[in-house]
């Protein structure tokens, strides 16, 4: 049900250019109604306040690229969207996160515990699970995990007292990485924070100020997201928060 509810998302991006939803709740209407700032909870054109756009954004340019039909007609039993954007998407994502996990294992260790690194994670039945599922999962874990590289690699330059863009570059990629994947799925907001404490803890020279510019970065990153929500629903997450009490 969570995945289809992302799948007409994308498809509402895709077709009509605008983050809506037909999938239109009585906890939705209550916060437009009662936090907006328009106190309308315009049903005919509803805003979906639940989830992150990142998700939807890549399903609507796969929907776009690939053309397919939801008509369901002649599908042969299969969805045509799932079949030819979602799930090959995911997949792509997961082998994408492989390499990034043996790259991982190769800089921290040796080039035989990232191959290893990479074989059990490619074994792992709740990998390929989530790869299936069609919920984005895969494309946060990617996120996250190059965003943990990026970093590794800019301490490490820093560490050795490179040049400055050597390092401000990793870092600077990873904390766009890290937006992306807060912009993907809100629980990825955690791994900004292990970061963080990662530059202050492992540089010695203005350790600590380089996590807290890391931090602001990612804050003024999320912004404008933050705002849409606010403006539209009154919560900075919109309705996100209230699917804790579900």
């Amino acid at each position: 049900a969570e995945e289809m509810d992302y799948g007409q998302l994308g498809r509402n991006l895709a077709m009509r250019h605008r983050f809506t939803t037909q999938c239109v709740r009585p906890v939705t209407m209550w916060g437009l109604i009662e936090k907006s700032s328009k106190h309308n909870p315009m049903v005919n054109a509803h805003p979906d306040t639940l989830h992150a756009p990142l998700w939807p954004l890549v399903l609507a340019a796969g929907f776009k690229a690939t053309g397919v039909s939801f008509s369901g007609e002649n599908a042969g039993g299969t969805f045509p969207p799932e079949q030819w954007v979602v799930i090959p998407l995911c997949h792509l994502f997961t082998l994408l996160t492989g390499i990034i996990v043996f790259l991982l294992g190769k800089r921290l260790f040796d080039r035989r515990l990232g191959l290893l690194a990479v074989t059990v994670y490619f074994l792992s039945d709740t990998v390929w699970s989530t790869s299936i599922s069609g919920l984005g999962i895969s494309l946060a874990t990617f996120l996250c995990t190059t965003a943990i590289y990026a970093a590794l690699v800019g301490v490490t330059r820093a560490q050795e007292e490179l040049p400055a863009k050597s390092w401000l570059v990793p870092l600077g990629i990873s904390v766009a990485l890290c937006v992306l994947a807060f912009l993907t799925r809100y629980a990825a907001l955690v791994i900004v924070p292990a970061i963080a404490l990662f530059i202050g803890l492992s540089l010695k020279n203005r350790g600590w100020t380089r996590a807290l510019i890391f931090v602001a970065v990612f804050l003024v990153g999320i912004s404008p997201w933050l705002a849409r929500n606010k403006i539209v629903s009154g919560g900075l997450l919109g309705m996100a928060p209230y699917t804790a009490l579900i």
